[in-house]
């Protein structure tokens, strides 16, 4: 998007994000959590209000194109004078996930710096004026640095790599004997004189389990010393104390805190404890998103291994059970990667799955116990379900890799001069392999230790991974590894060899899919044997993953390997090729998005790309940016790849926007060209925003054939005011909001003379409840969950203005102030369809401010309920800033649930009887407006087997103020009052109504006058009382019994 300094404009620019596959019901202001900010590297600001967006450029950045991408959970708002770097992973394109950052702790409010992970070129070390360094991270021949927010760092091209310094995630009695521990203790190896170094998020040391058993700790993080979550002790009681090497010596490296675990901490704790601590074993009980590239945590591994011989033990993640779906740093190579099983030896829905991103690798590499594990519990744990006062039962592959770690000091001490390869072959090799679960699954199974300590041959080459063979595979080469066995023992050992594989269903694989060299060998006493293992993907076998097993055997002795094969799917070239306006290749960007599979691809400043991707249906994106800046996008909206197939992006065939808008001072807020296609697997749909300031310098184009208008919907969206002297649009007296959509394709161009008899024109008249301005937007969208551009104009108020907007589209009006604490407080309209030529008069903000109902739905044994605190006078909700909220649930009396909000509750695994129901809802707050609101609410409710709505009722007055909200006082006071239900319900026949007002804040309450007028409306009569306030309190019961009480302190002011 093109995007000026809009906020001096008095303009912020909202993207209306895909919420629930539509509209938001309620505009900002119903946001419950407030407006957060987020400060990227670029200087360039994006707040984010639920599922608004606001975009400010940096200083000095107007004019650049600024895209915002919604995919899964993240969005990412990426600037077009860093798309290069992002897409050659020079930059990390985490640092422009907002979502993520968000989620991480790194809006503005939590931190005014951005911690980053540079790498030198080289051994040169750039200067980076700006940064402050943290730590040196020799590692990743780099540094861990911050900077300062707003700074927009020249030397972002100097270094080798920049990555957000991200935070991962810990990986969240029978299980020690299940992996043969009590064996090795008979034996004597309890993991004595072998020094293991615990990497989470601290260890409690006063624990009874780990009394005198700790041998060092340092702490990597800005957090206290000790274990103030609960994962590391845990952790740390499963390898030693009571768990499989109870007499290791532990190191505590404590990388992890409240909120998550620095990737810049994990990297000094490795480093600390492979080269400082010297430690033998280093478990990692961490992880995150691993991708096709080494990232450096997966860097670290494998450098750390190859220097100092230490064996890193890393959980695989608990993203299963989908294929794919491994963890990194679990993803590095040299890791020995630990999968979960249950006490019965069943593989974990949650364990991650292989096959490793970018190569096809296998992992894991094995599984161990990682289901309802029982270990210590650190004094301020706030984690697991306790077990006694001493202990807690967690799951996760986290749990699973101390098993293996434990089982690695006990190898350790057997072996001290065994150095990771020759662990993690022993490990591998002695390992259990379960029946069922794959290779990408299981590894080559669950540890067993008590196997390994009596197993003197060693498979020192590990599971057998053959990656990925190309498609198609009529001339596939066979791929040969070799396997190689050492014998530790005093006597040779004649090996039986084996070798089977099974095709993606299961069943045995083509003749030849598998070979060895040798089906016999003899591995002579102290020395080593290697054999060829060969796999033949040339076969008519299906194409998929194929997985078994290298068995070797010697009477009671056996040795274990997984083997994967990927024989990769079906799979083309694509081509995309840039030809600019003289018809010659120009250099580009290309984003290539898969609808079925998890493919993304991003290519910058090429004028042909050709990616190798699987068989399947494709968005392309295409953008070039010429002098001026011009800017020429082209989208192909749906491309079935099923041969090598080449698409051409020809700015040639673009067209200019260009509307005409019948007022000569009309001048572009904002513009958003986009589009939104949705996908079978919602996860998959792709949705595009991207925001100009001048409609001359955007052409658009379609690119080949429509598809479906169901799936694929793109648009021109536009809002045009009058800016001041200043080039501010704040007061603007009118704004046109033309919406031009083309279901099916991407637009390409649009010239349009904008009429207003052709626009729904609506008056808009916005009260005063304080001297501060107001912000006001009119957002739209269309039917699939795409939100069109809006900006935030900024108005003095009480005022009226003037909109006209596109009919047939649901708008939702909002009004609002942001705190300096980032909280909202405003009123919101429900979506709201226009016709054109037809006149409408609406007002936002009058007082008073009451509560209004939401939902109330019961649905089987759960029971949600939400209602607005603050709903102005016309209907339209809202909700404020508060000083203090509670909400309060009760079922006969007993509470059920509570929140810490006005008005919203939700309860689960509630009795399928009927039974009475009570909501009790409190709000203060600092304002001259309902000061205090209190909301009480009676109804009978029983399991419902389809979504029920509850009967829900609140009072609104429509007393008559003024643009100030004031009540000119008389003698008599008469206000209107409507009954509201929640949206989409009726409001059932009253039985009874009352009604009392009070002039001193609700020390004392006289009866009002209630006479029906029409259908759920009423009109109150009373004295006026004394006092500059008036508070309302009111009380109705319903013809089946369900009662609403709602009092309102200092409802409005009397003037």
């Amino acid at each position: 998007m093109v995007l000026g300094r809009l906020r001096s404009w008095g303009v912020g620019v909202v993207v209306l994000g895909l919420a629930g596959g539509g509209l938001p019901a309620v505009a900002a202001p119903a946001d419950r959590t407030g407006e957060r900010t987020v400060t990227l590297i670029t200087g360039d600001k994006v707040k984010v209000a639920g599922g608004n967006v606001t975009v400010e450029p940096g200083s000095g950045r107007r004019g650049l194109l600024f895209s915002t991408e919604r995919t899964r959970d993240q969005l990412y708002v990426v600037p077009s004078d860093v798309r290069g770097a992002v897409a050659e992973g020079k930059l990390d394109r985490r640092l422009f996930d907002v979502a993520g950052l968000l989620r991480d702790g790194f809006d503005d409010r939590a931190t005014s710096s951005i911690p980053l992970l540079v790498t030198y070129k080289g051994k040169q070390r750039a200067a980076l004026p700006g940064a402050t360094a943290t730590r040196a991270l020799p590692a990743i021949n780099g540094a861990a640095v911050t900077v300062a927010k707003g700074s927009s760092p020249e030397w972002l091209t100097a270094v080798g790599k920049i990555w957000l310094d991200g935070k991962r995630q810990i990986s969240l009695d029978r299980s020690v004997p299940q992996i043969g521990a009590p064996t090795a203790w008979r034996a004597g190896y309890t993991g004595k004189g072998v020094s293991v170094a615990v990497l989470d998020s601290g260890i409690d040391a006063t624990h009874p389990d780990l009394a005198g058993r700790m041998a060092g700790a340092k702490n990597f993080t800005a957090d206290p010393d000790g274990d103030q979550v609960g994962h590391g002790t845990h952790v740390a009681s499963t390898i030693a104390g009571s768990g499989a090497a109870s007499d290791a010596a532990l190191y505590d490296g404590k990388v992890c805190e409240t909120g998550g675990c620095p990737e810049s901490a994990i990297l000094a704790g490795m480093n600390w404890a492979a080269t400082e601590v010297r430690a033998k074993v280093i478990n990692v009980s961490l992880g995150g998103s691993d991708t096709p590239d080494v990232d450096p945590l997966e860097a670290a591994v494998d450098r750390l291994t190859e220097q100092t011989g230490a064996l890193f033990v890393v959980a695989a993640g608990n993203e299963g059970p989908k294929a794919g779906t491994i963890t990194s740093p679990g993803s590095a190579q040299a890791a020995l990667t630990v999968g979960a099983v249950d006490k019965q030896d069943q593989l974990a829905g949650f364990s991650g799955r292989g096959p490793r991103a970018g190569d096809g690798g296998l992992k894991p590499d094995v599984t161990a116990p990682g289901v309802a594990i029982v270990a210590a519990k650190a004094r301020d744990a706030v984690i697991g379900d306790p077990v006694g006062s001493d202990y807690l039962s967690l799951d996760g592959t986290s749990m699973a890799t101390p098993h293996v770690a434990g089982a690695a000091a006990i190898l350790a001490q057997q072996h001290p001069a065994w150095t990771a390869p020759t662990l993690k072959g022993a490990l591998i090799g002695s390992a259990a392999p379960a029946a069922e679960p794959t290779a990408y699954e299981q590894g080559a199974g669950r540890v067993d230790v008590a196997r390994g300590i009596e197993q003197s041959v060693v498979l020192e080459s590990g599971n057998l991974s053959f990656g990925t063979a190309s498609w198609p595979h009529d001339d596939d080469v066979p791929i040969t590894r070799t396997v190689t066995y050492r014998n530790f023992g005093a006597q040779p050992v004649t090996l039986a060899l084996s070798a089977v594989l099974n095709d993606p269903a299961g069943n045995p694989a083509a003749d030849g899919a598998i070979a060895l060299s040798a089906n016999t060998i003899t591995v002579p006493a102290g020395g080593s044997v290697s054999v060829q293992a060969t796999a033949n993907t040339r076969h008519d076998g299906p194409d998929g993953l194929y997985s078994g097993r290298l068995a070797a055997t010697a009477g009671a002795l056996r040795i274990t390997a997984a083997i994967g094969v990927d024989k990769e799917a079906e799979r083309y070239s694509l081509t995309v090729k840039h030809l600019g306006l003289d018809g010659q290749p120009y250099p580009g960007e290309t984003r290539v998005h898969s609808l079925d599979q998890d493919v993304s691809v991003d290519t910058w400043d090429k004028s042909t790309t050709t990616l190798r991707l699987p068989k399947g249906e494709y968005v392309i994106a295409g953008g070039q940016q010429t002098e001026g800046p011009q800017y020429y996008r082209m989208v192909h909206a749906g491309l079935q790849l099923t041969k090598d197939t080449t698409i051409v992006l020809d700015a040639r065939t673009t067209k200019p926007i260009r509307l005409t808008l019948p007022r000569s001072d009309a001048r572009l807020v904002v513009g958003d060209v986009g589009y939104h296609r949705a996908a079978a697997d919602p996860s998959r749909q792709i949705g595009l925003n991207e925001l100009f300031t001048d409609q001359s310098q955007i052409h658009v184009a379609q690119v080949g054939p429509a598809v479906a208008p169901s799936v694929m919907t793109g648009w021109i969206a536009t809002q045009w005011g009058r800016p001041g002297v200043d080039g501010d649009f704040r007061n603007t007296p009118y704004l046109y909001a033309p919406v031009h959509t083309t279901p099916g394709r991407f637009p390409t161009g649009l010239t349009r003379t904008v009429r207003d008899r052709d626009l729904a024109r609506v008056d808009q008249t916005i009260n005063a409840t304080s001297d501060d301005a107001l912000e006001r937007t009119l957002s739209a969208g269309t039917g699939n969950g795409s939100g069109f551009v809006t900006p935030g104009i900024r108005f003095s108020a009480p005022t009226t203005t003037r909109a006209f907007l596109e009919p047939g589209f649901p708008w939702v009006t909002g009004v609002f102030t942001i705190d300096p604490d980032g909280r909202i407080s405003g009123v919101g309209s429900d979506r709201r369809t226009y016709r054109a030529g037809t006149s409408y008069a609406e007002r936002f903000n009058a007082a008073p401010f009451v509560p209004a109902p939401v939902l109330a739905q019961r649905t089987q044994d759960r029971l949600r309920l939400e209602v607005t605190p603050t709903g102005d006078a016309d209907g339209n909700r809202g909700r404020s800033a508060n000083d203090a909220a509670a909400s309060t649930l009760l079922r006969d009396g007993v509470k059920v649930a509570e929140s810490r909000a006005f008005g919203f509750v939700e309860a689960t695994g509630l009795p399928a009887e009927p039974a009475s129901y009570r909501l009790e809802t409190t709000q203060t707050r600092t304002s001259s407006f309902s000061s205090r609101t209190d909301l009480t609410w009676t109804f009978t409710s029983a399991a419902t087997s389809e979504p029920t709505q509850l009967p829900l009722l609140g009072v609104r007055y429509r007393p008559q103020v003024d643009g100030r909200n004031v009540v000119r006082r008389t003698r008599m006071s008469t206000v209107p009052i409507v009954i509201d239900a929640q949206p989409g319900a009726k409001v059932p026949p009253l039985r009874t109504l009352t009604v009392h007002v009070s002039g001193d804040a609700g020390r004392t309450w006289h009866p009002a006058t209630i006479t029906p007028t029409t259908a759920a409306h009423y009109q109150a009569t009373f004295e006026t009382p004394p006092g500059n306030h008036i508070s309302l309190e009111a009380h109705l019961l319903d013809s089946t019994g369900n009662t609403t009480t709602q009092t309102v302190i200092n409802a409005y002011p009397l003037g």
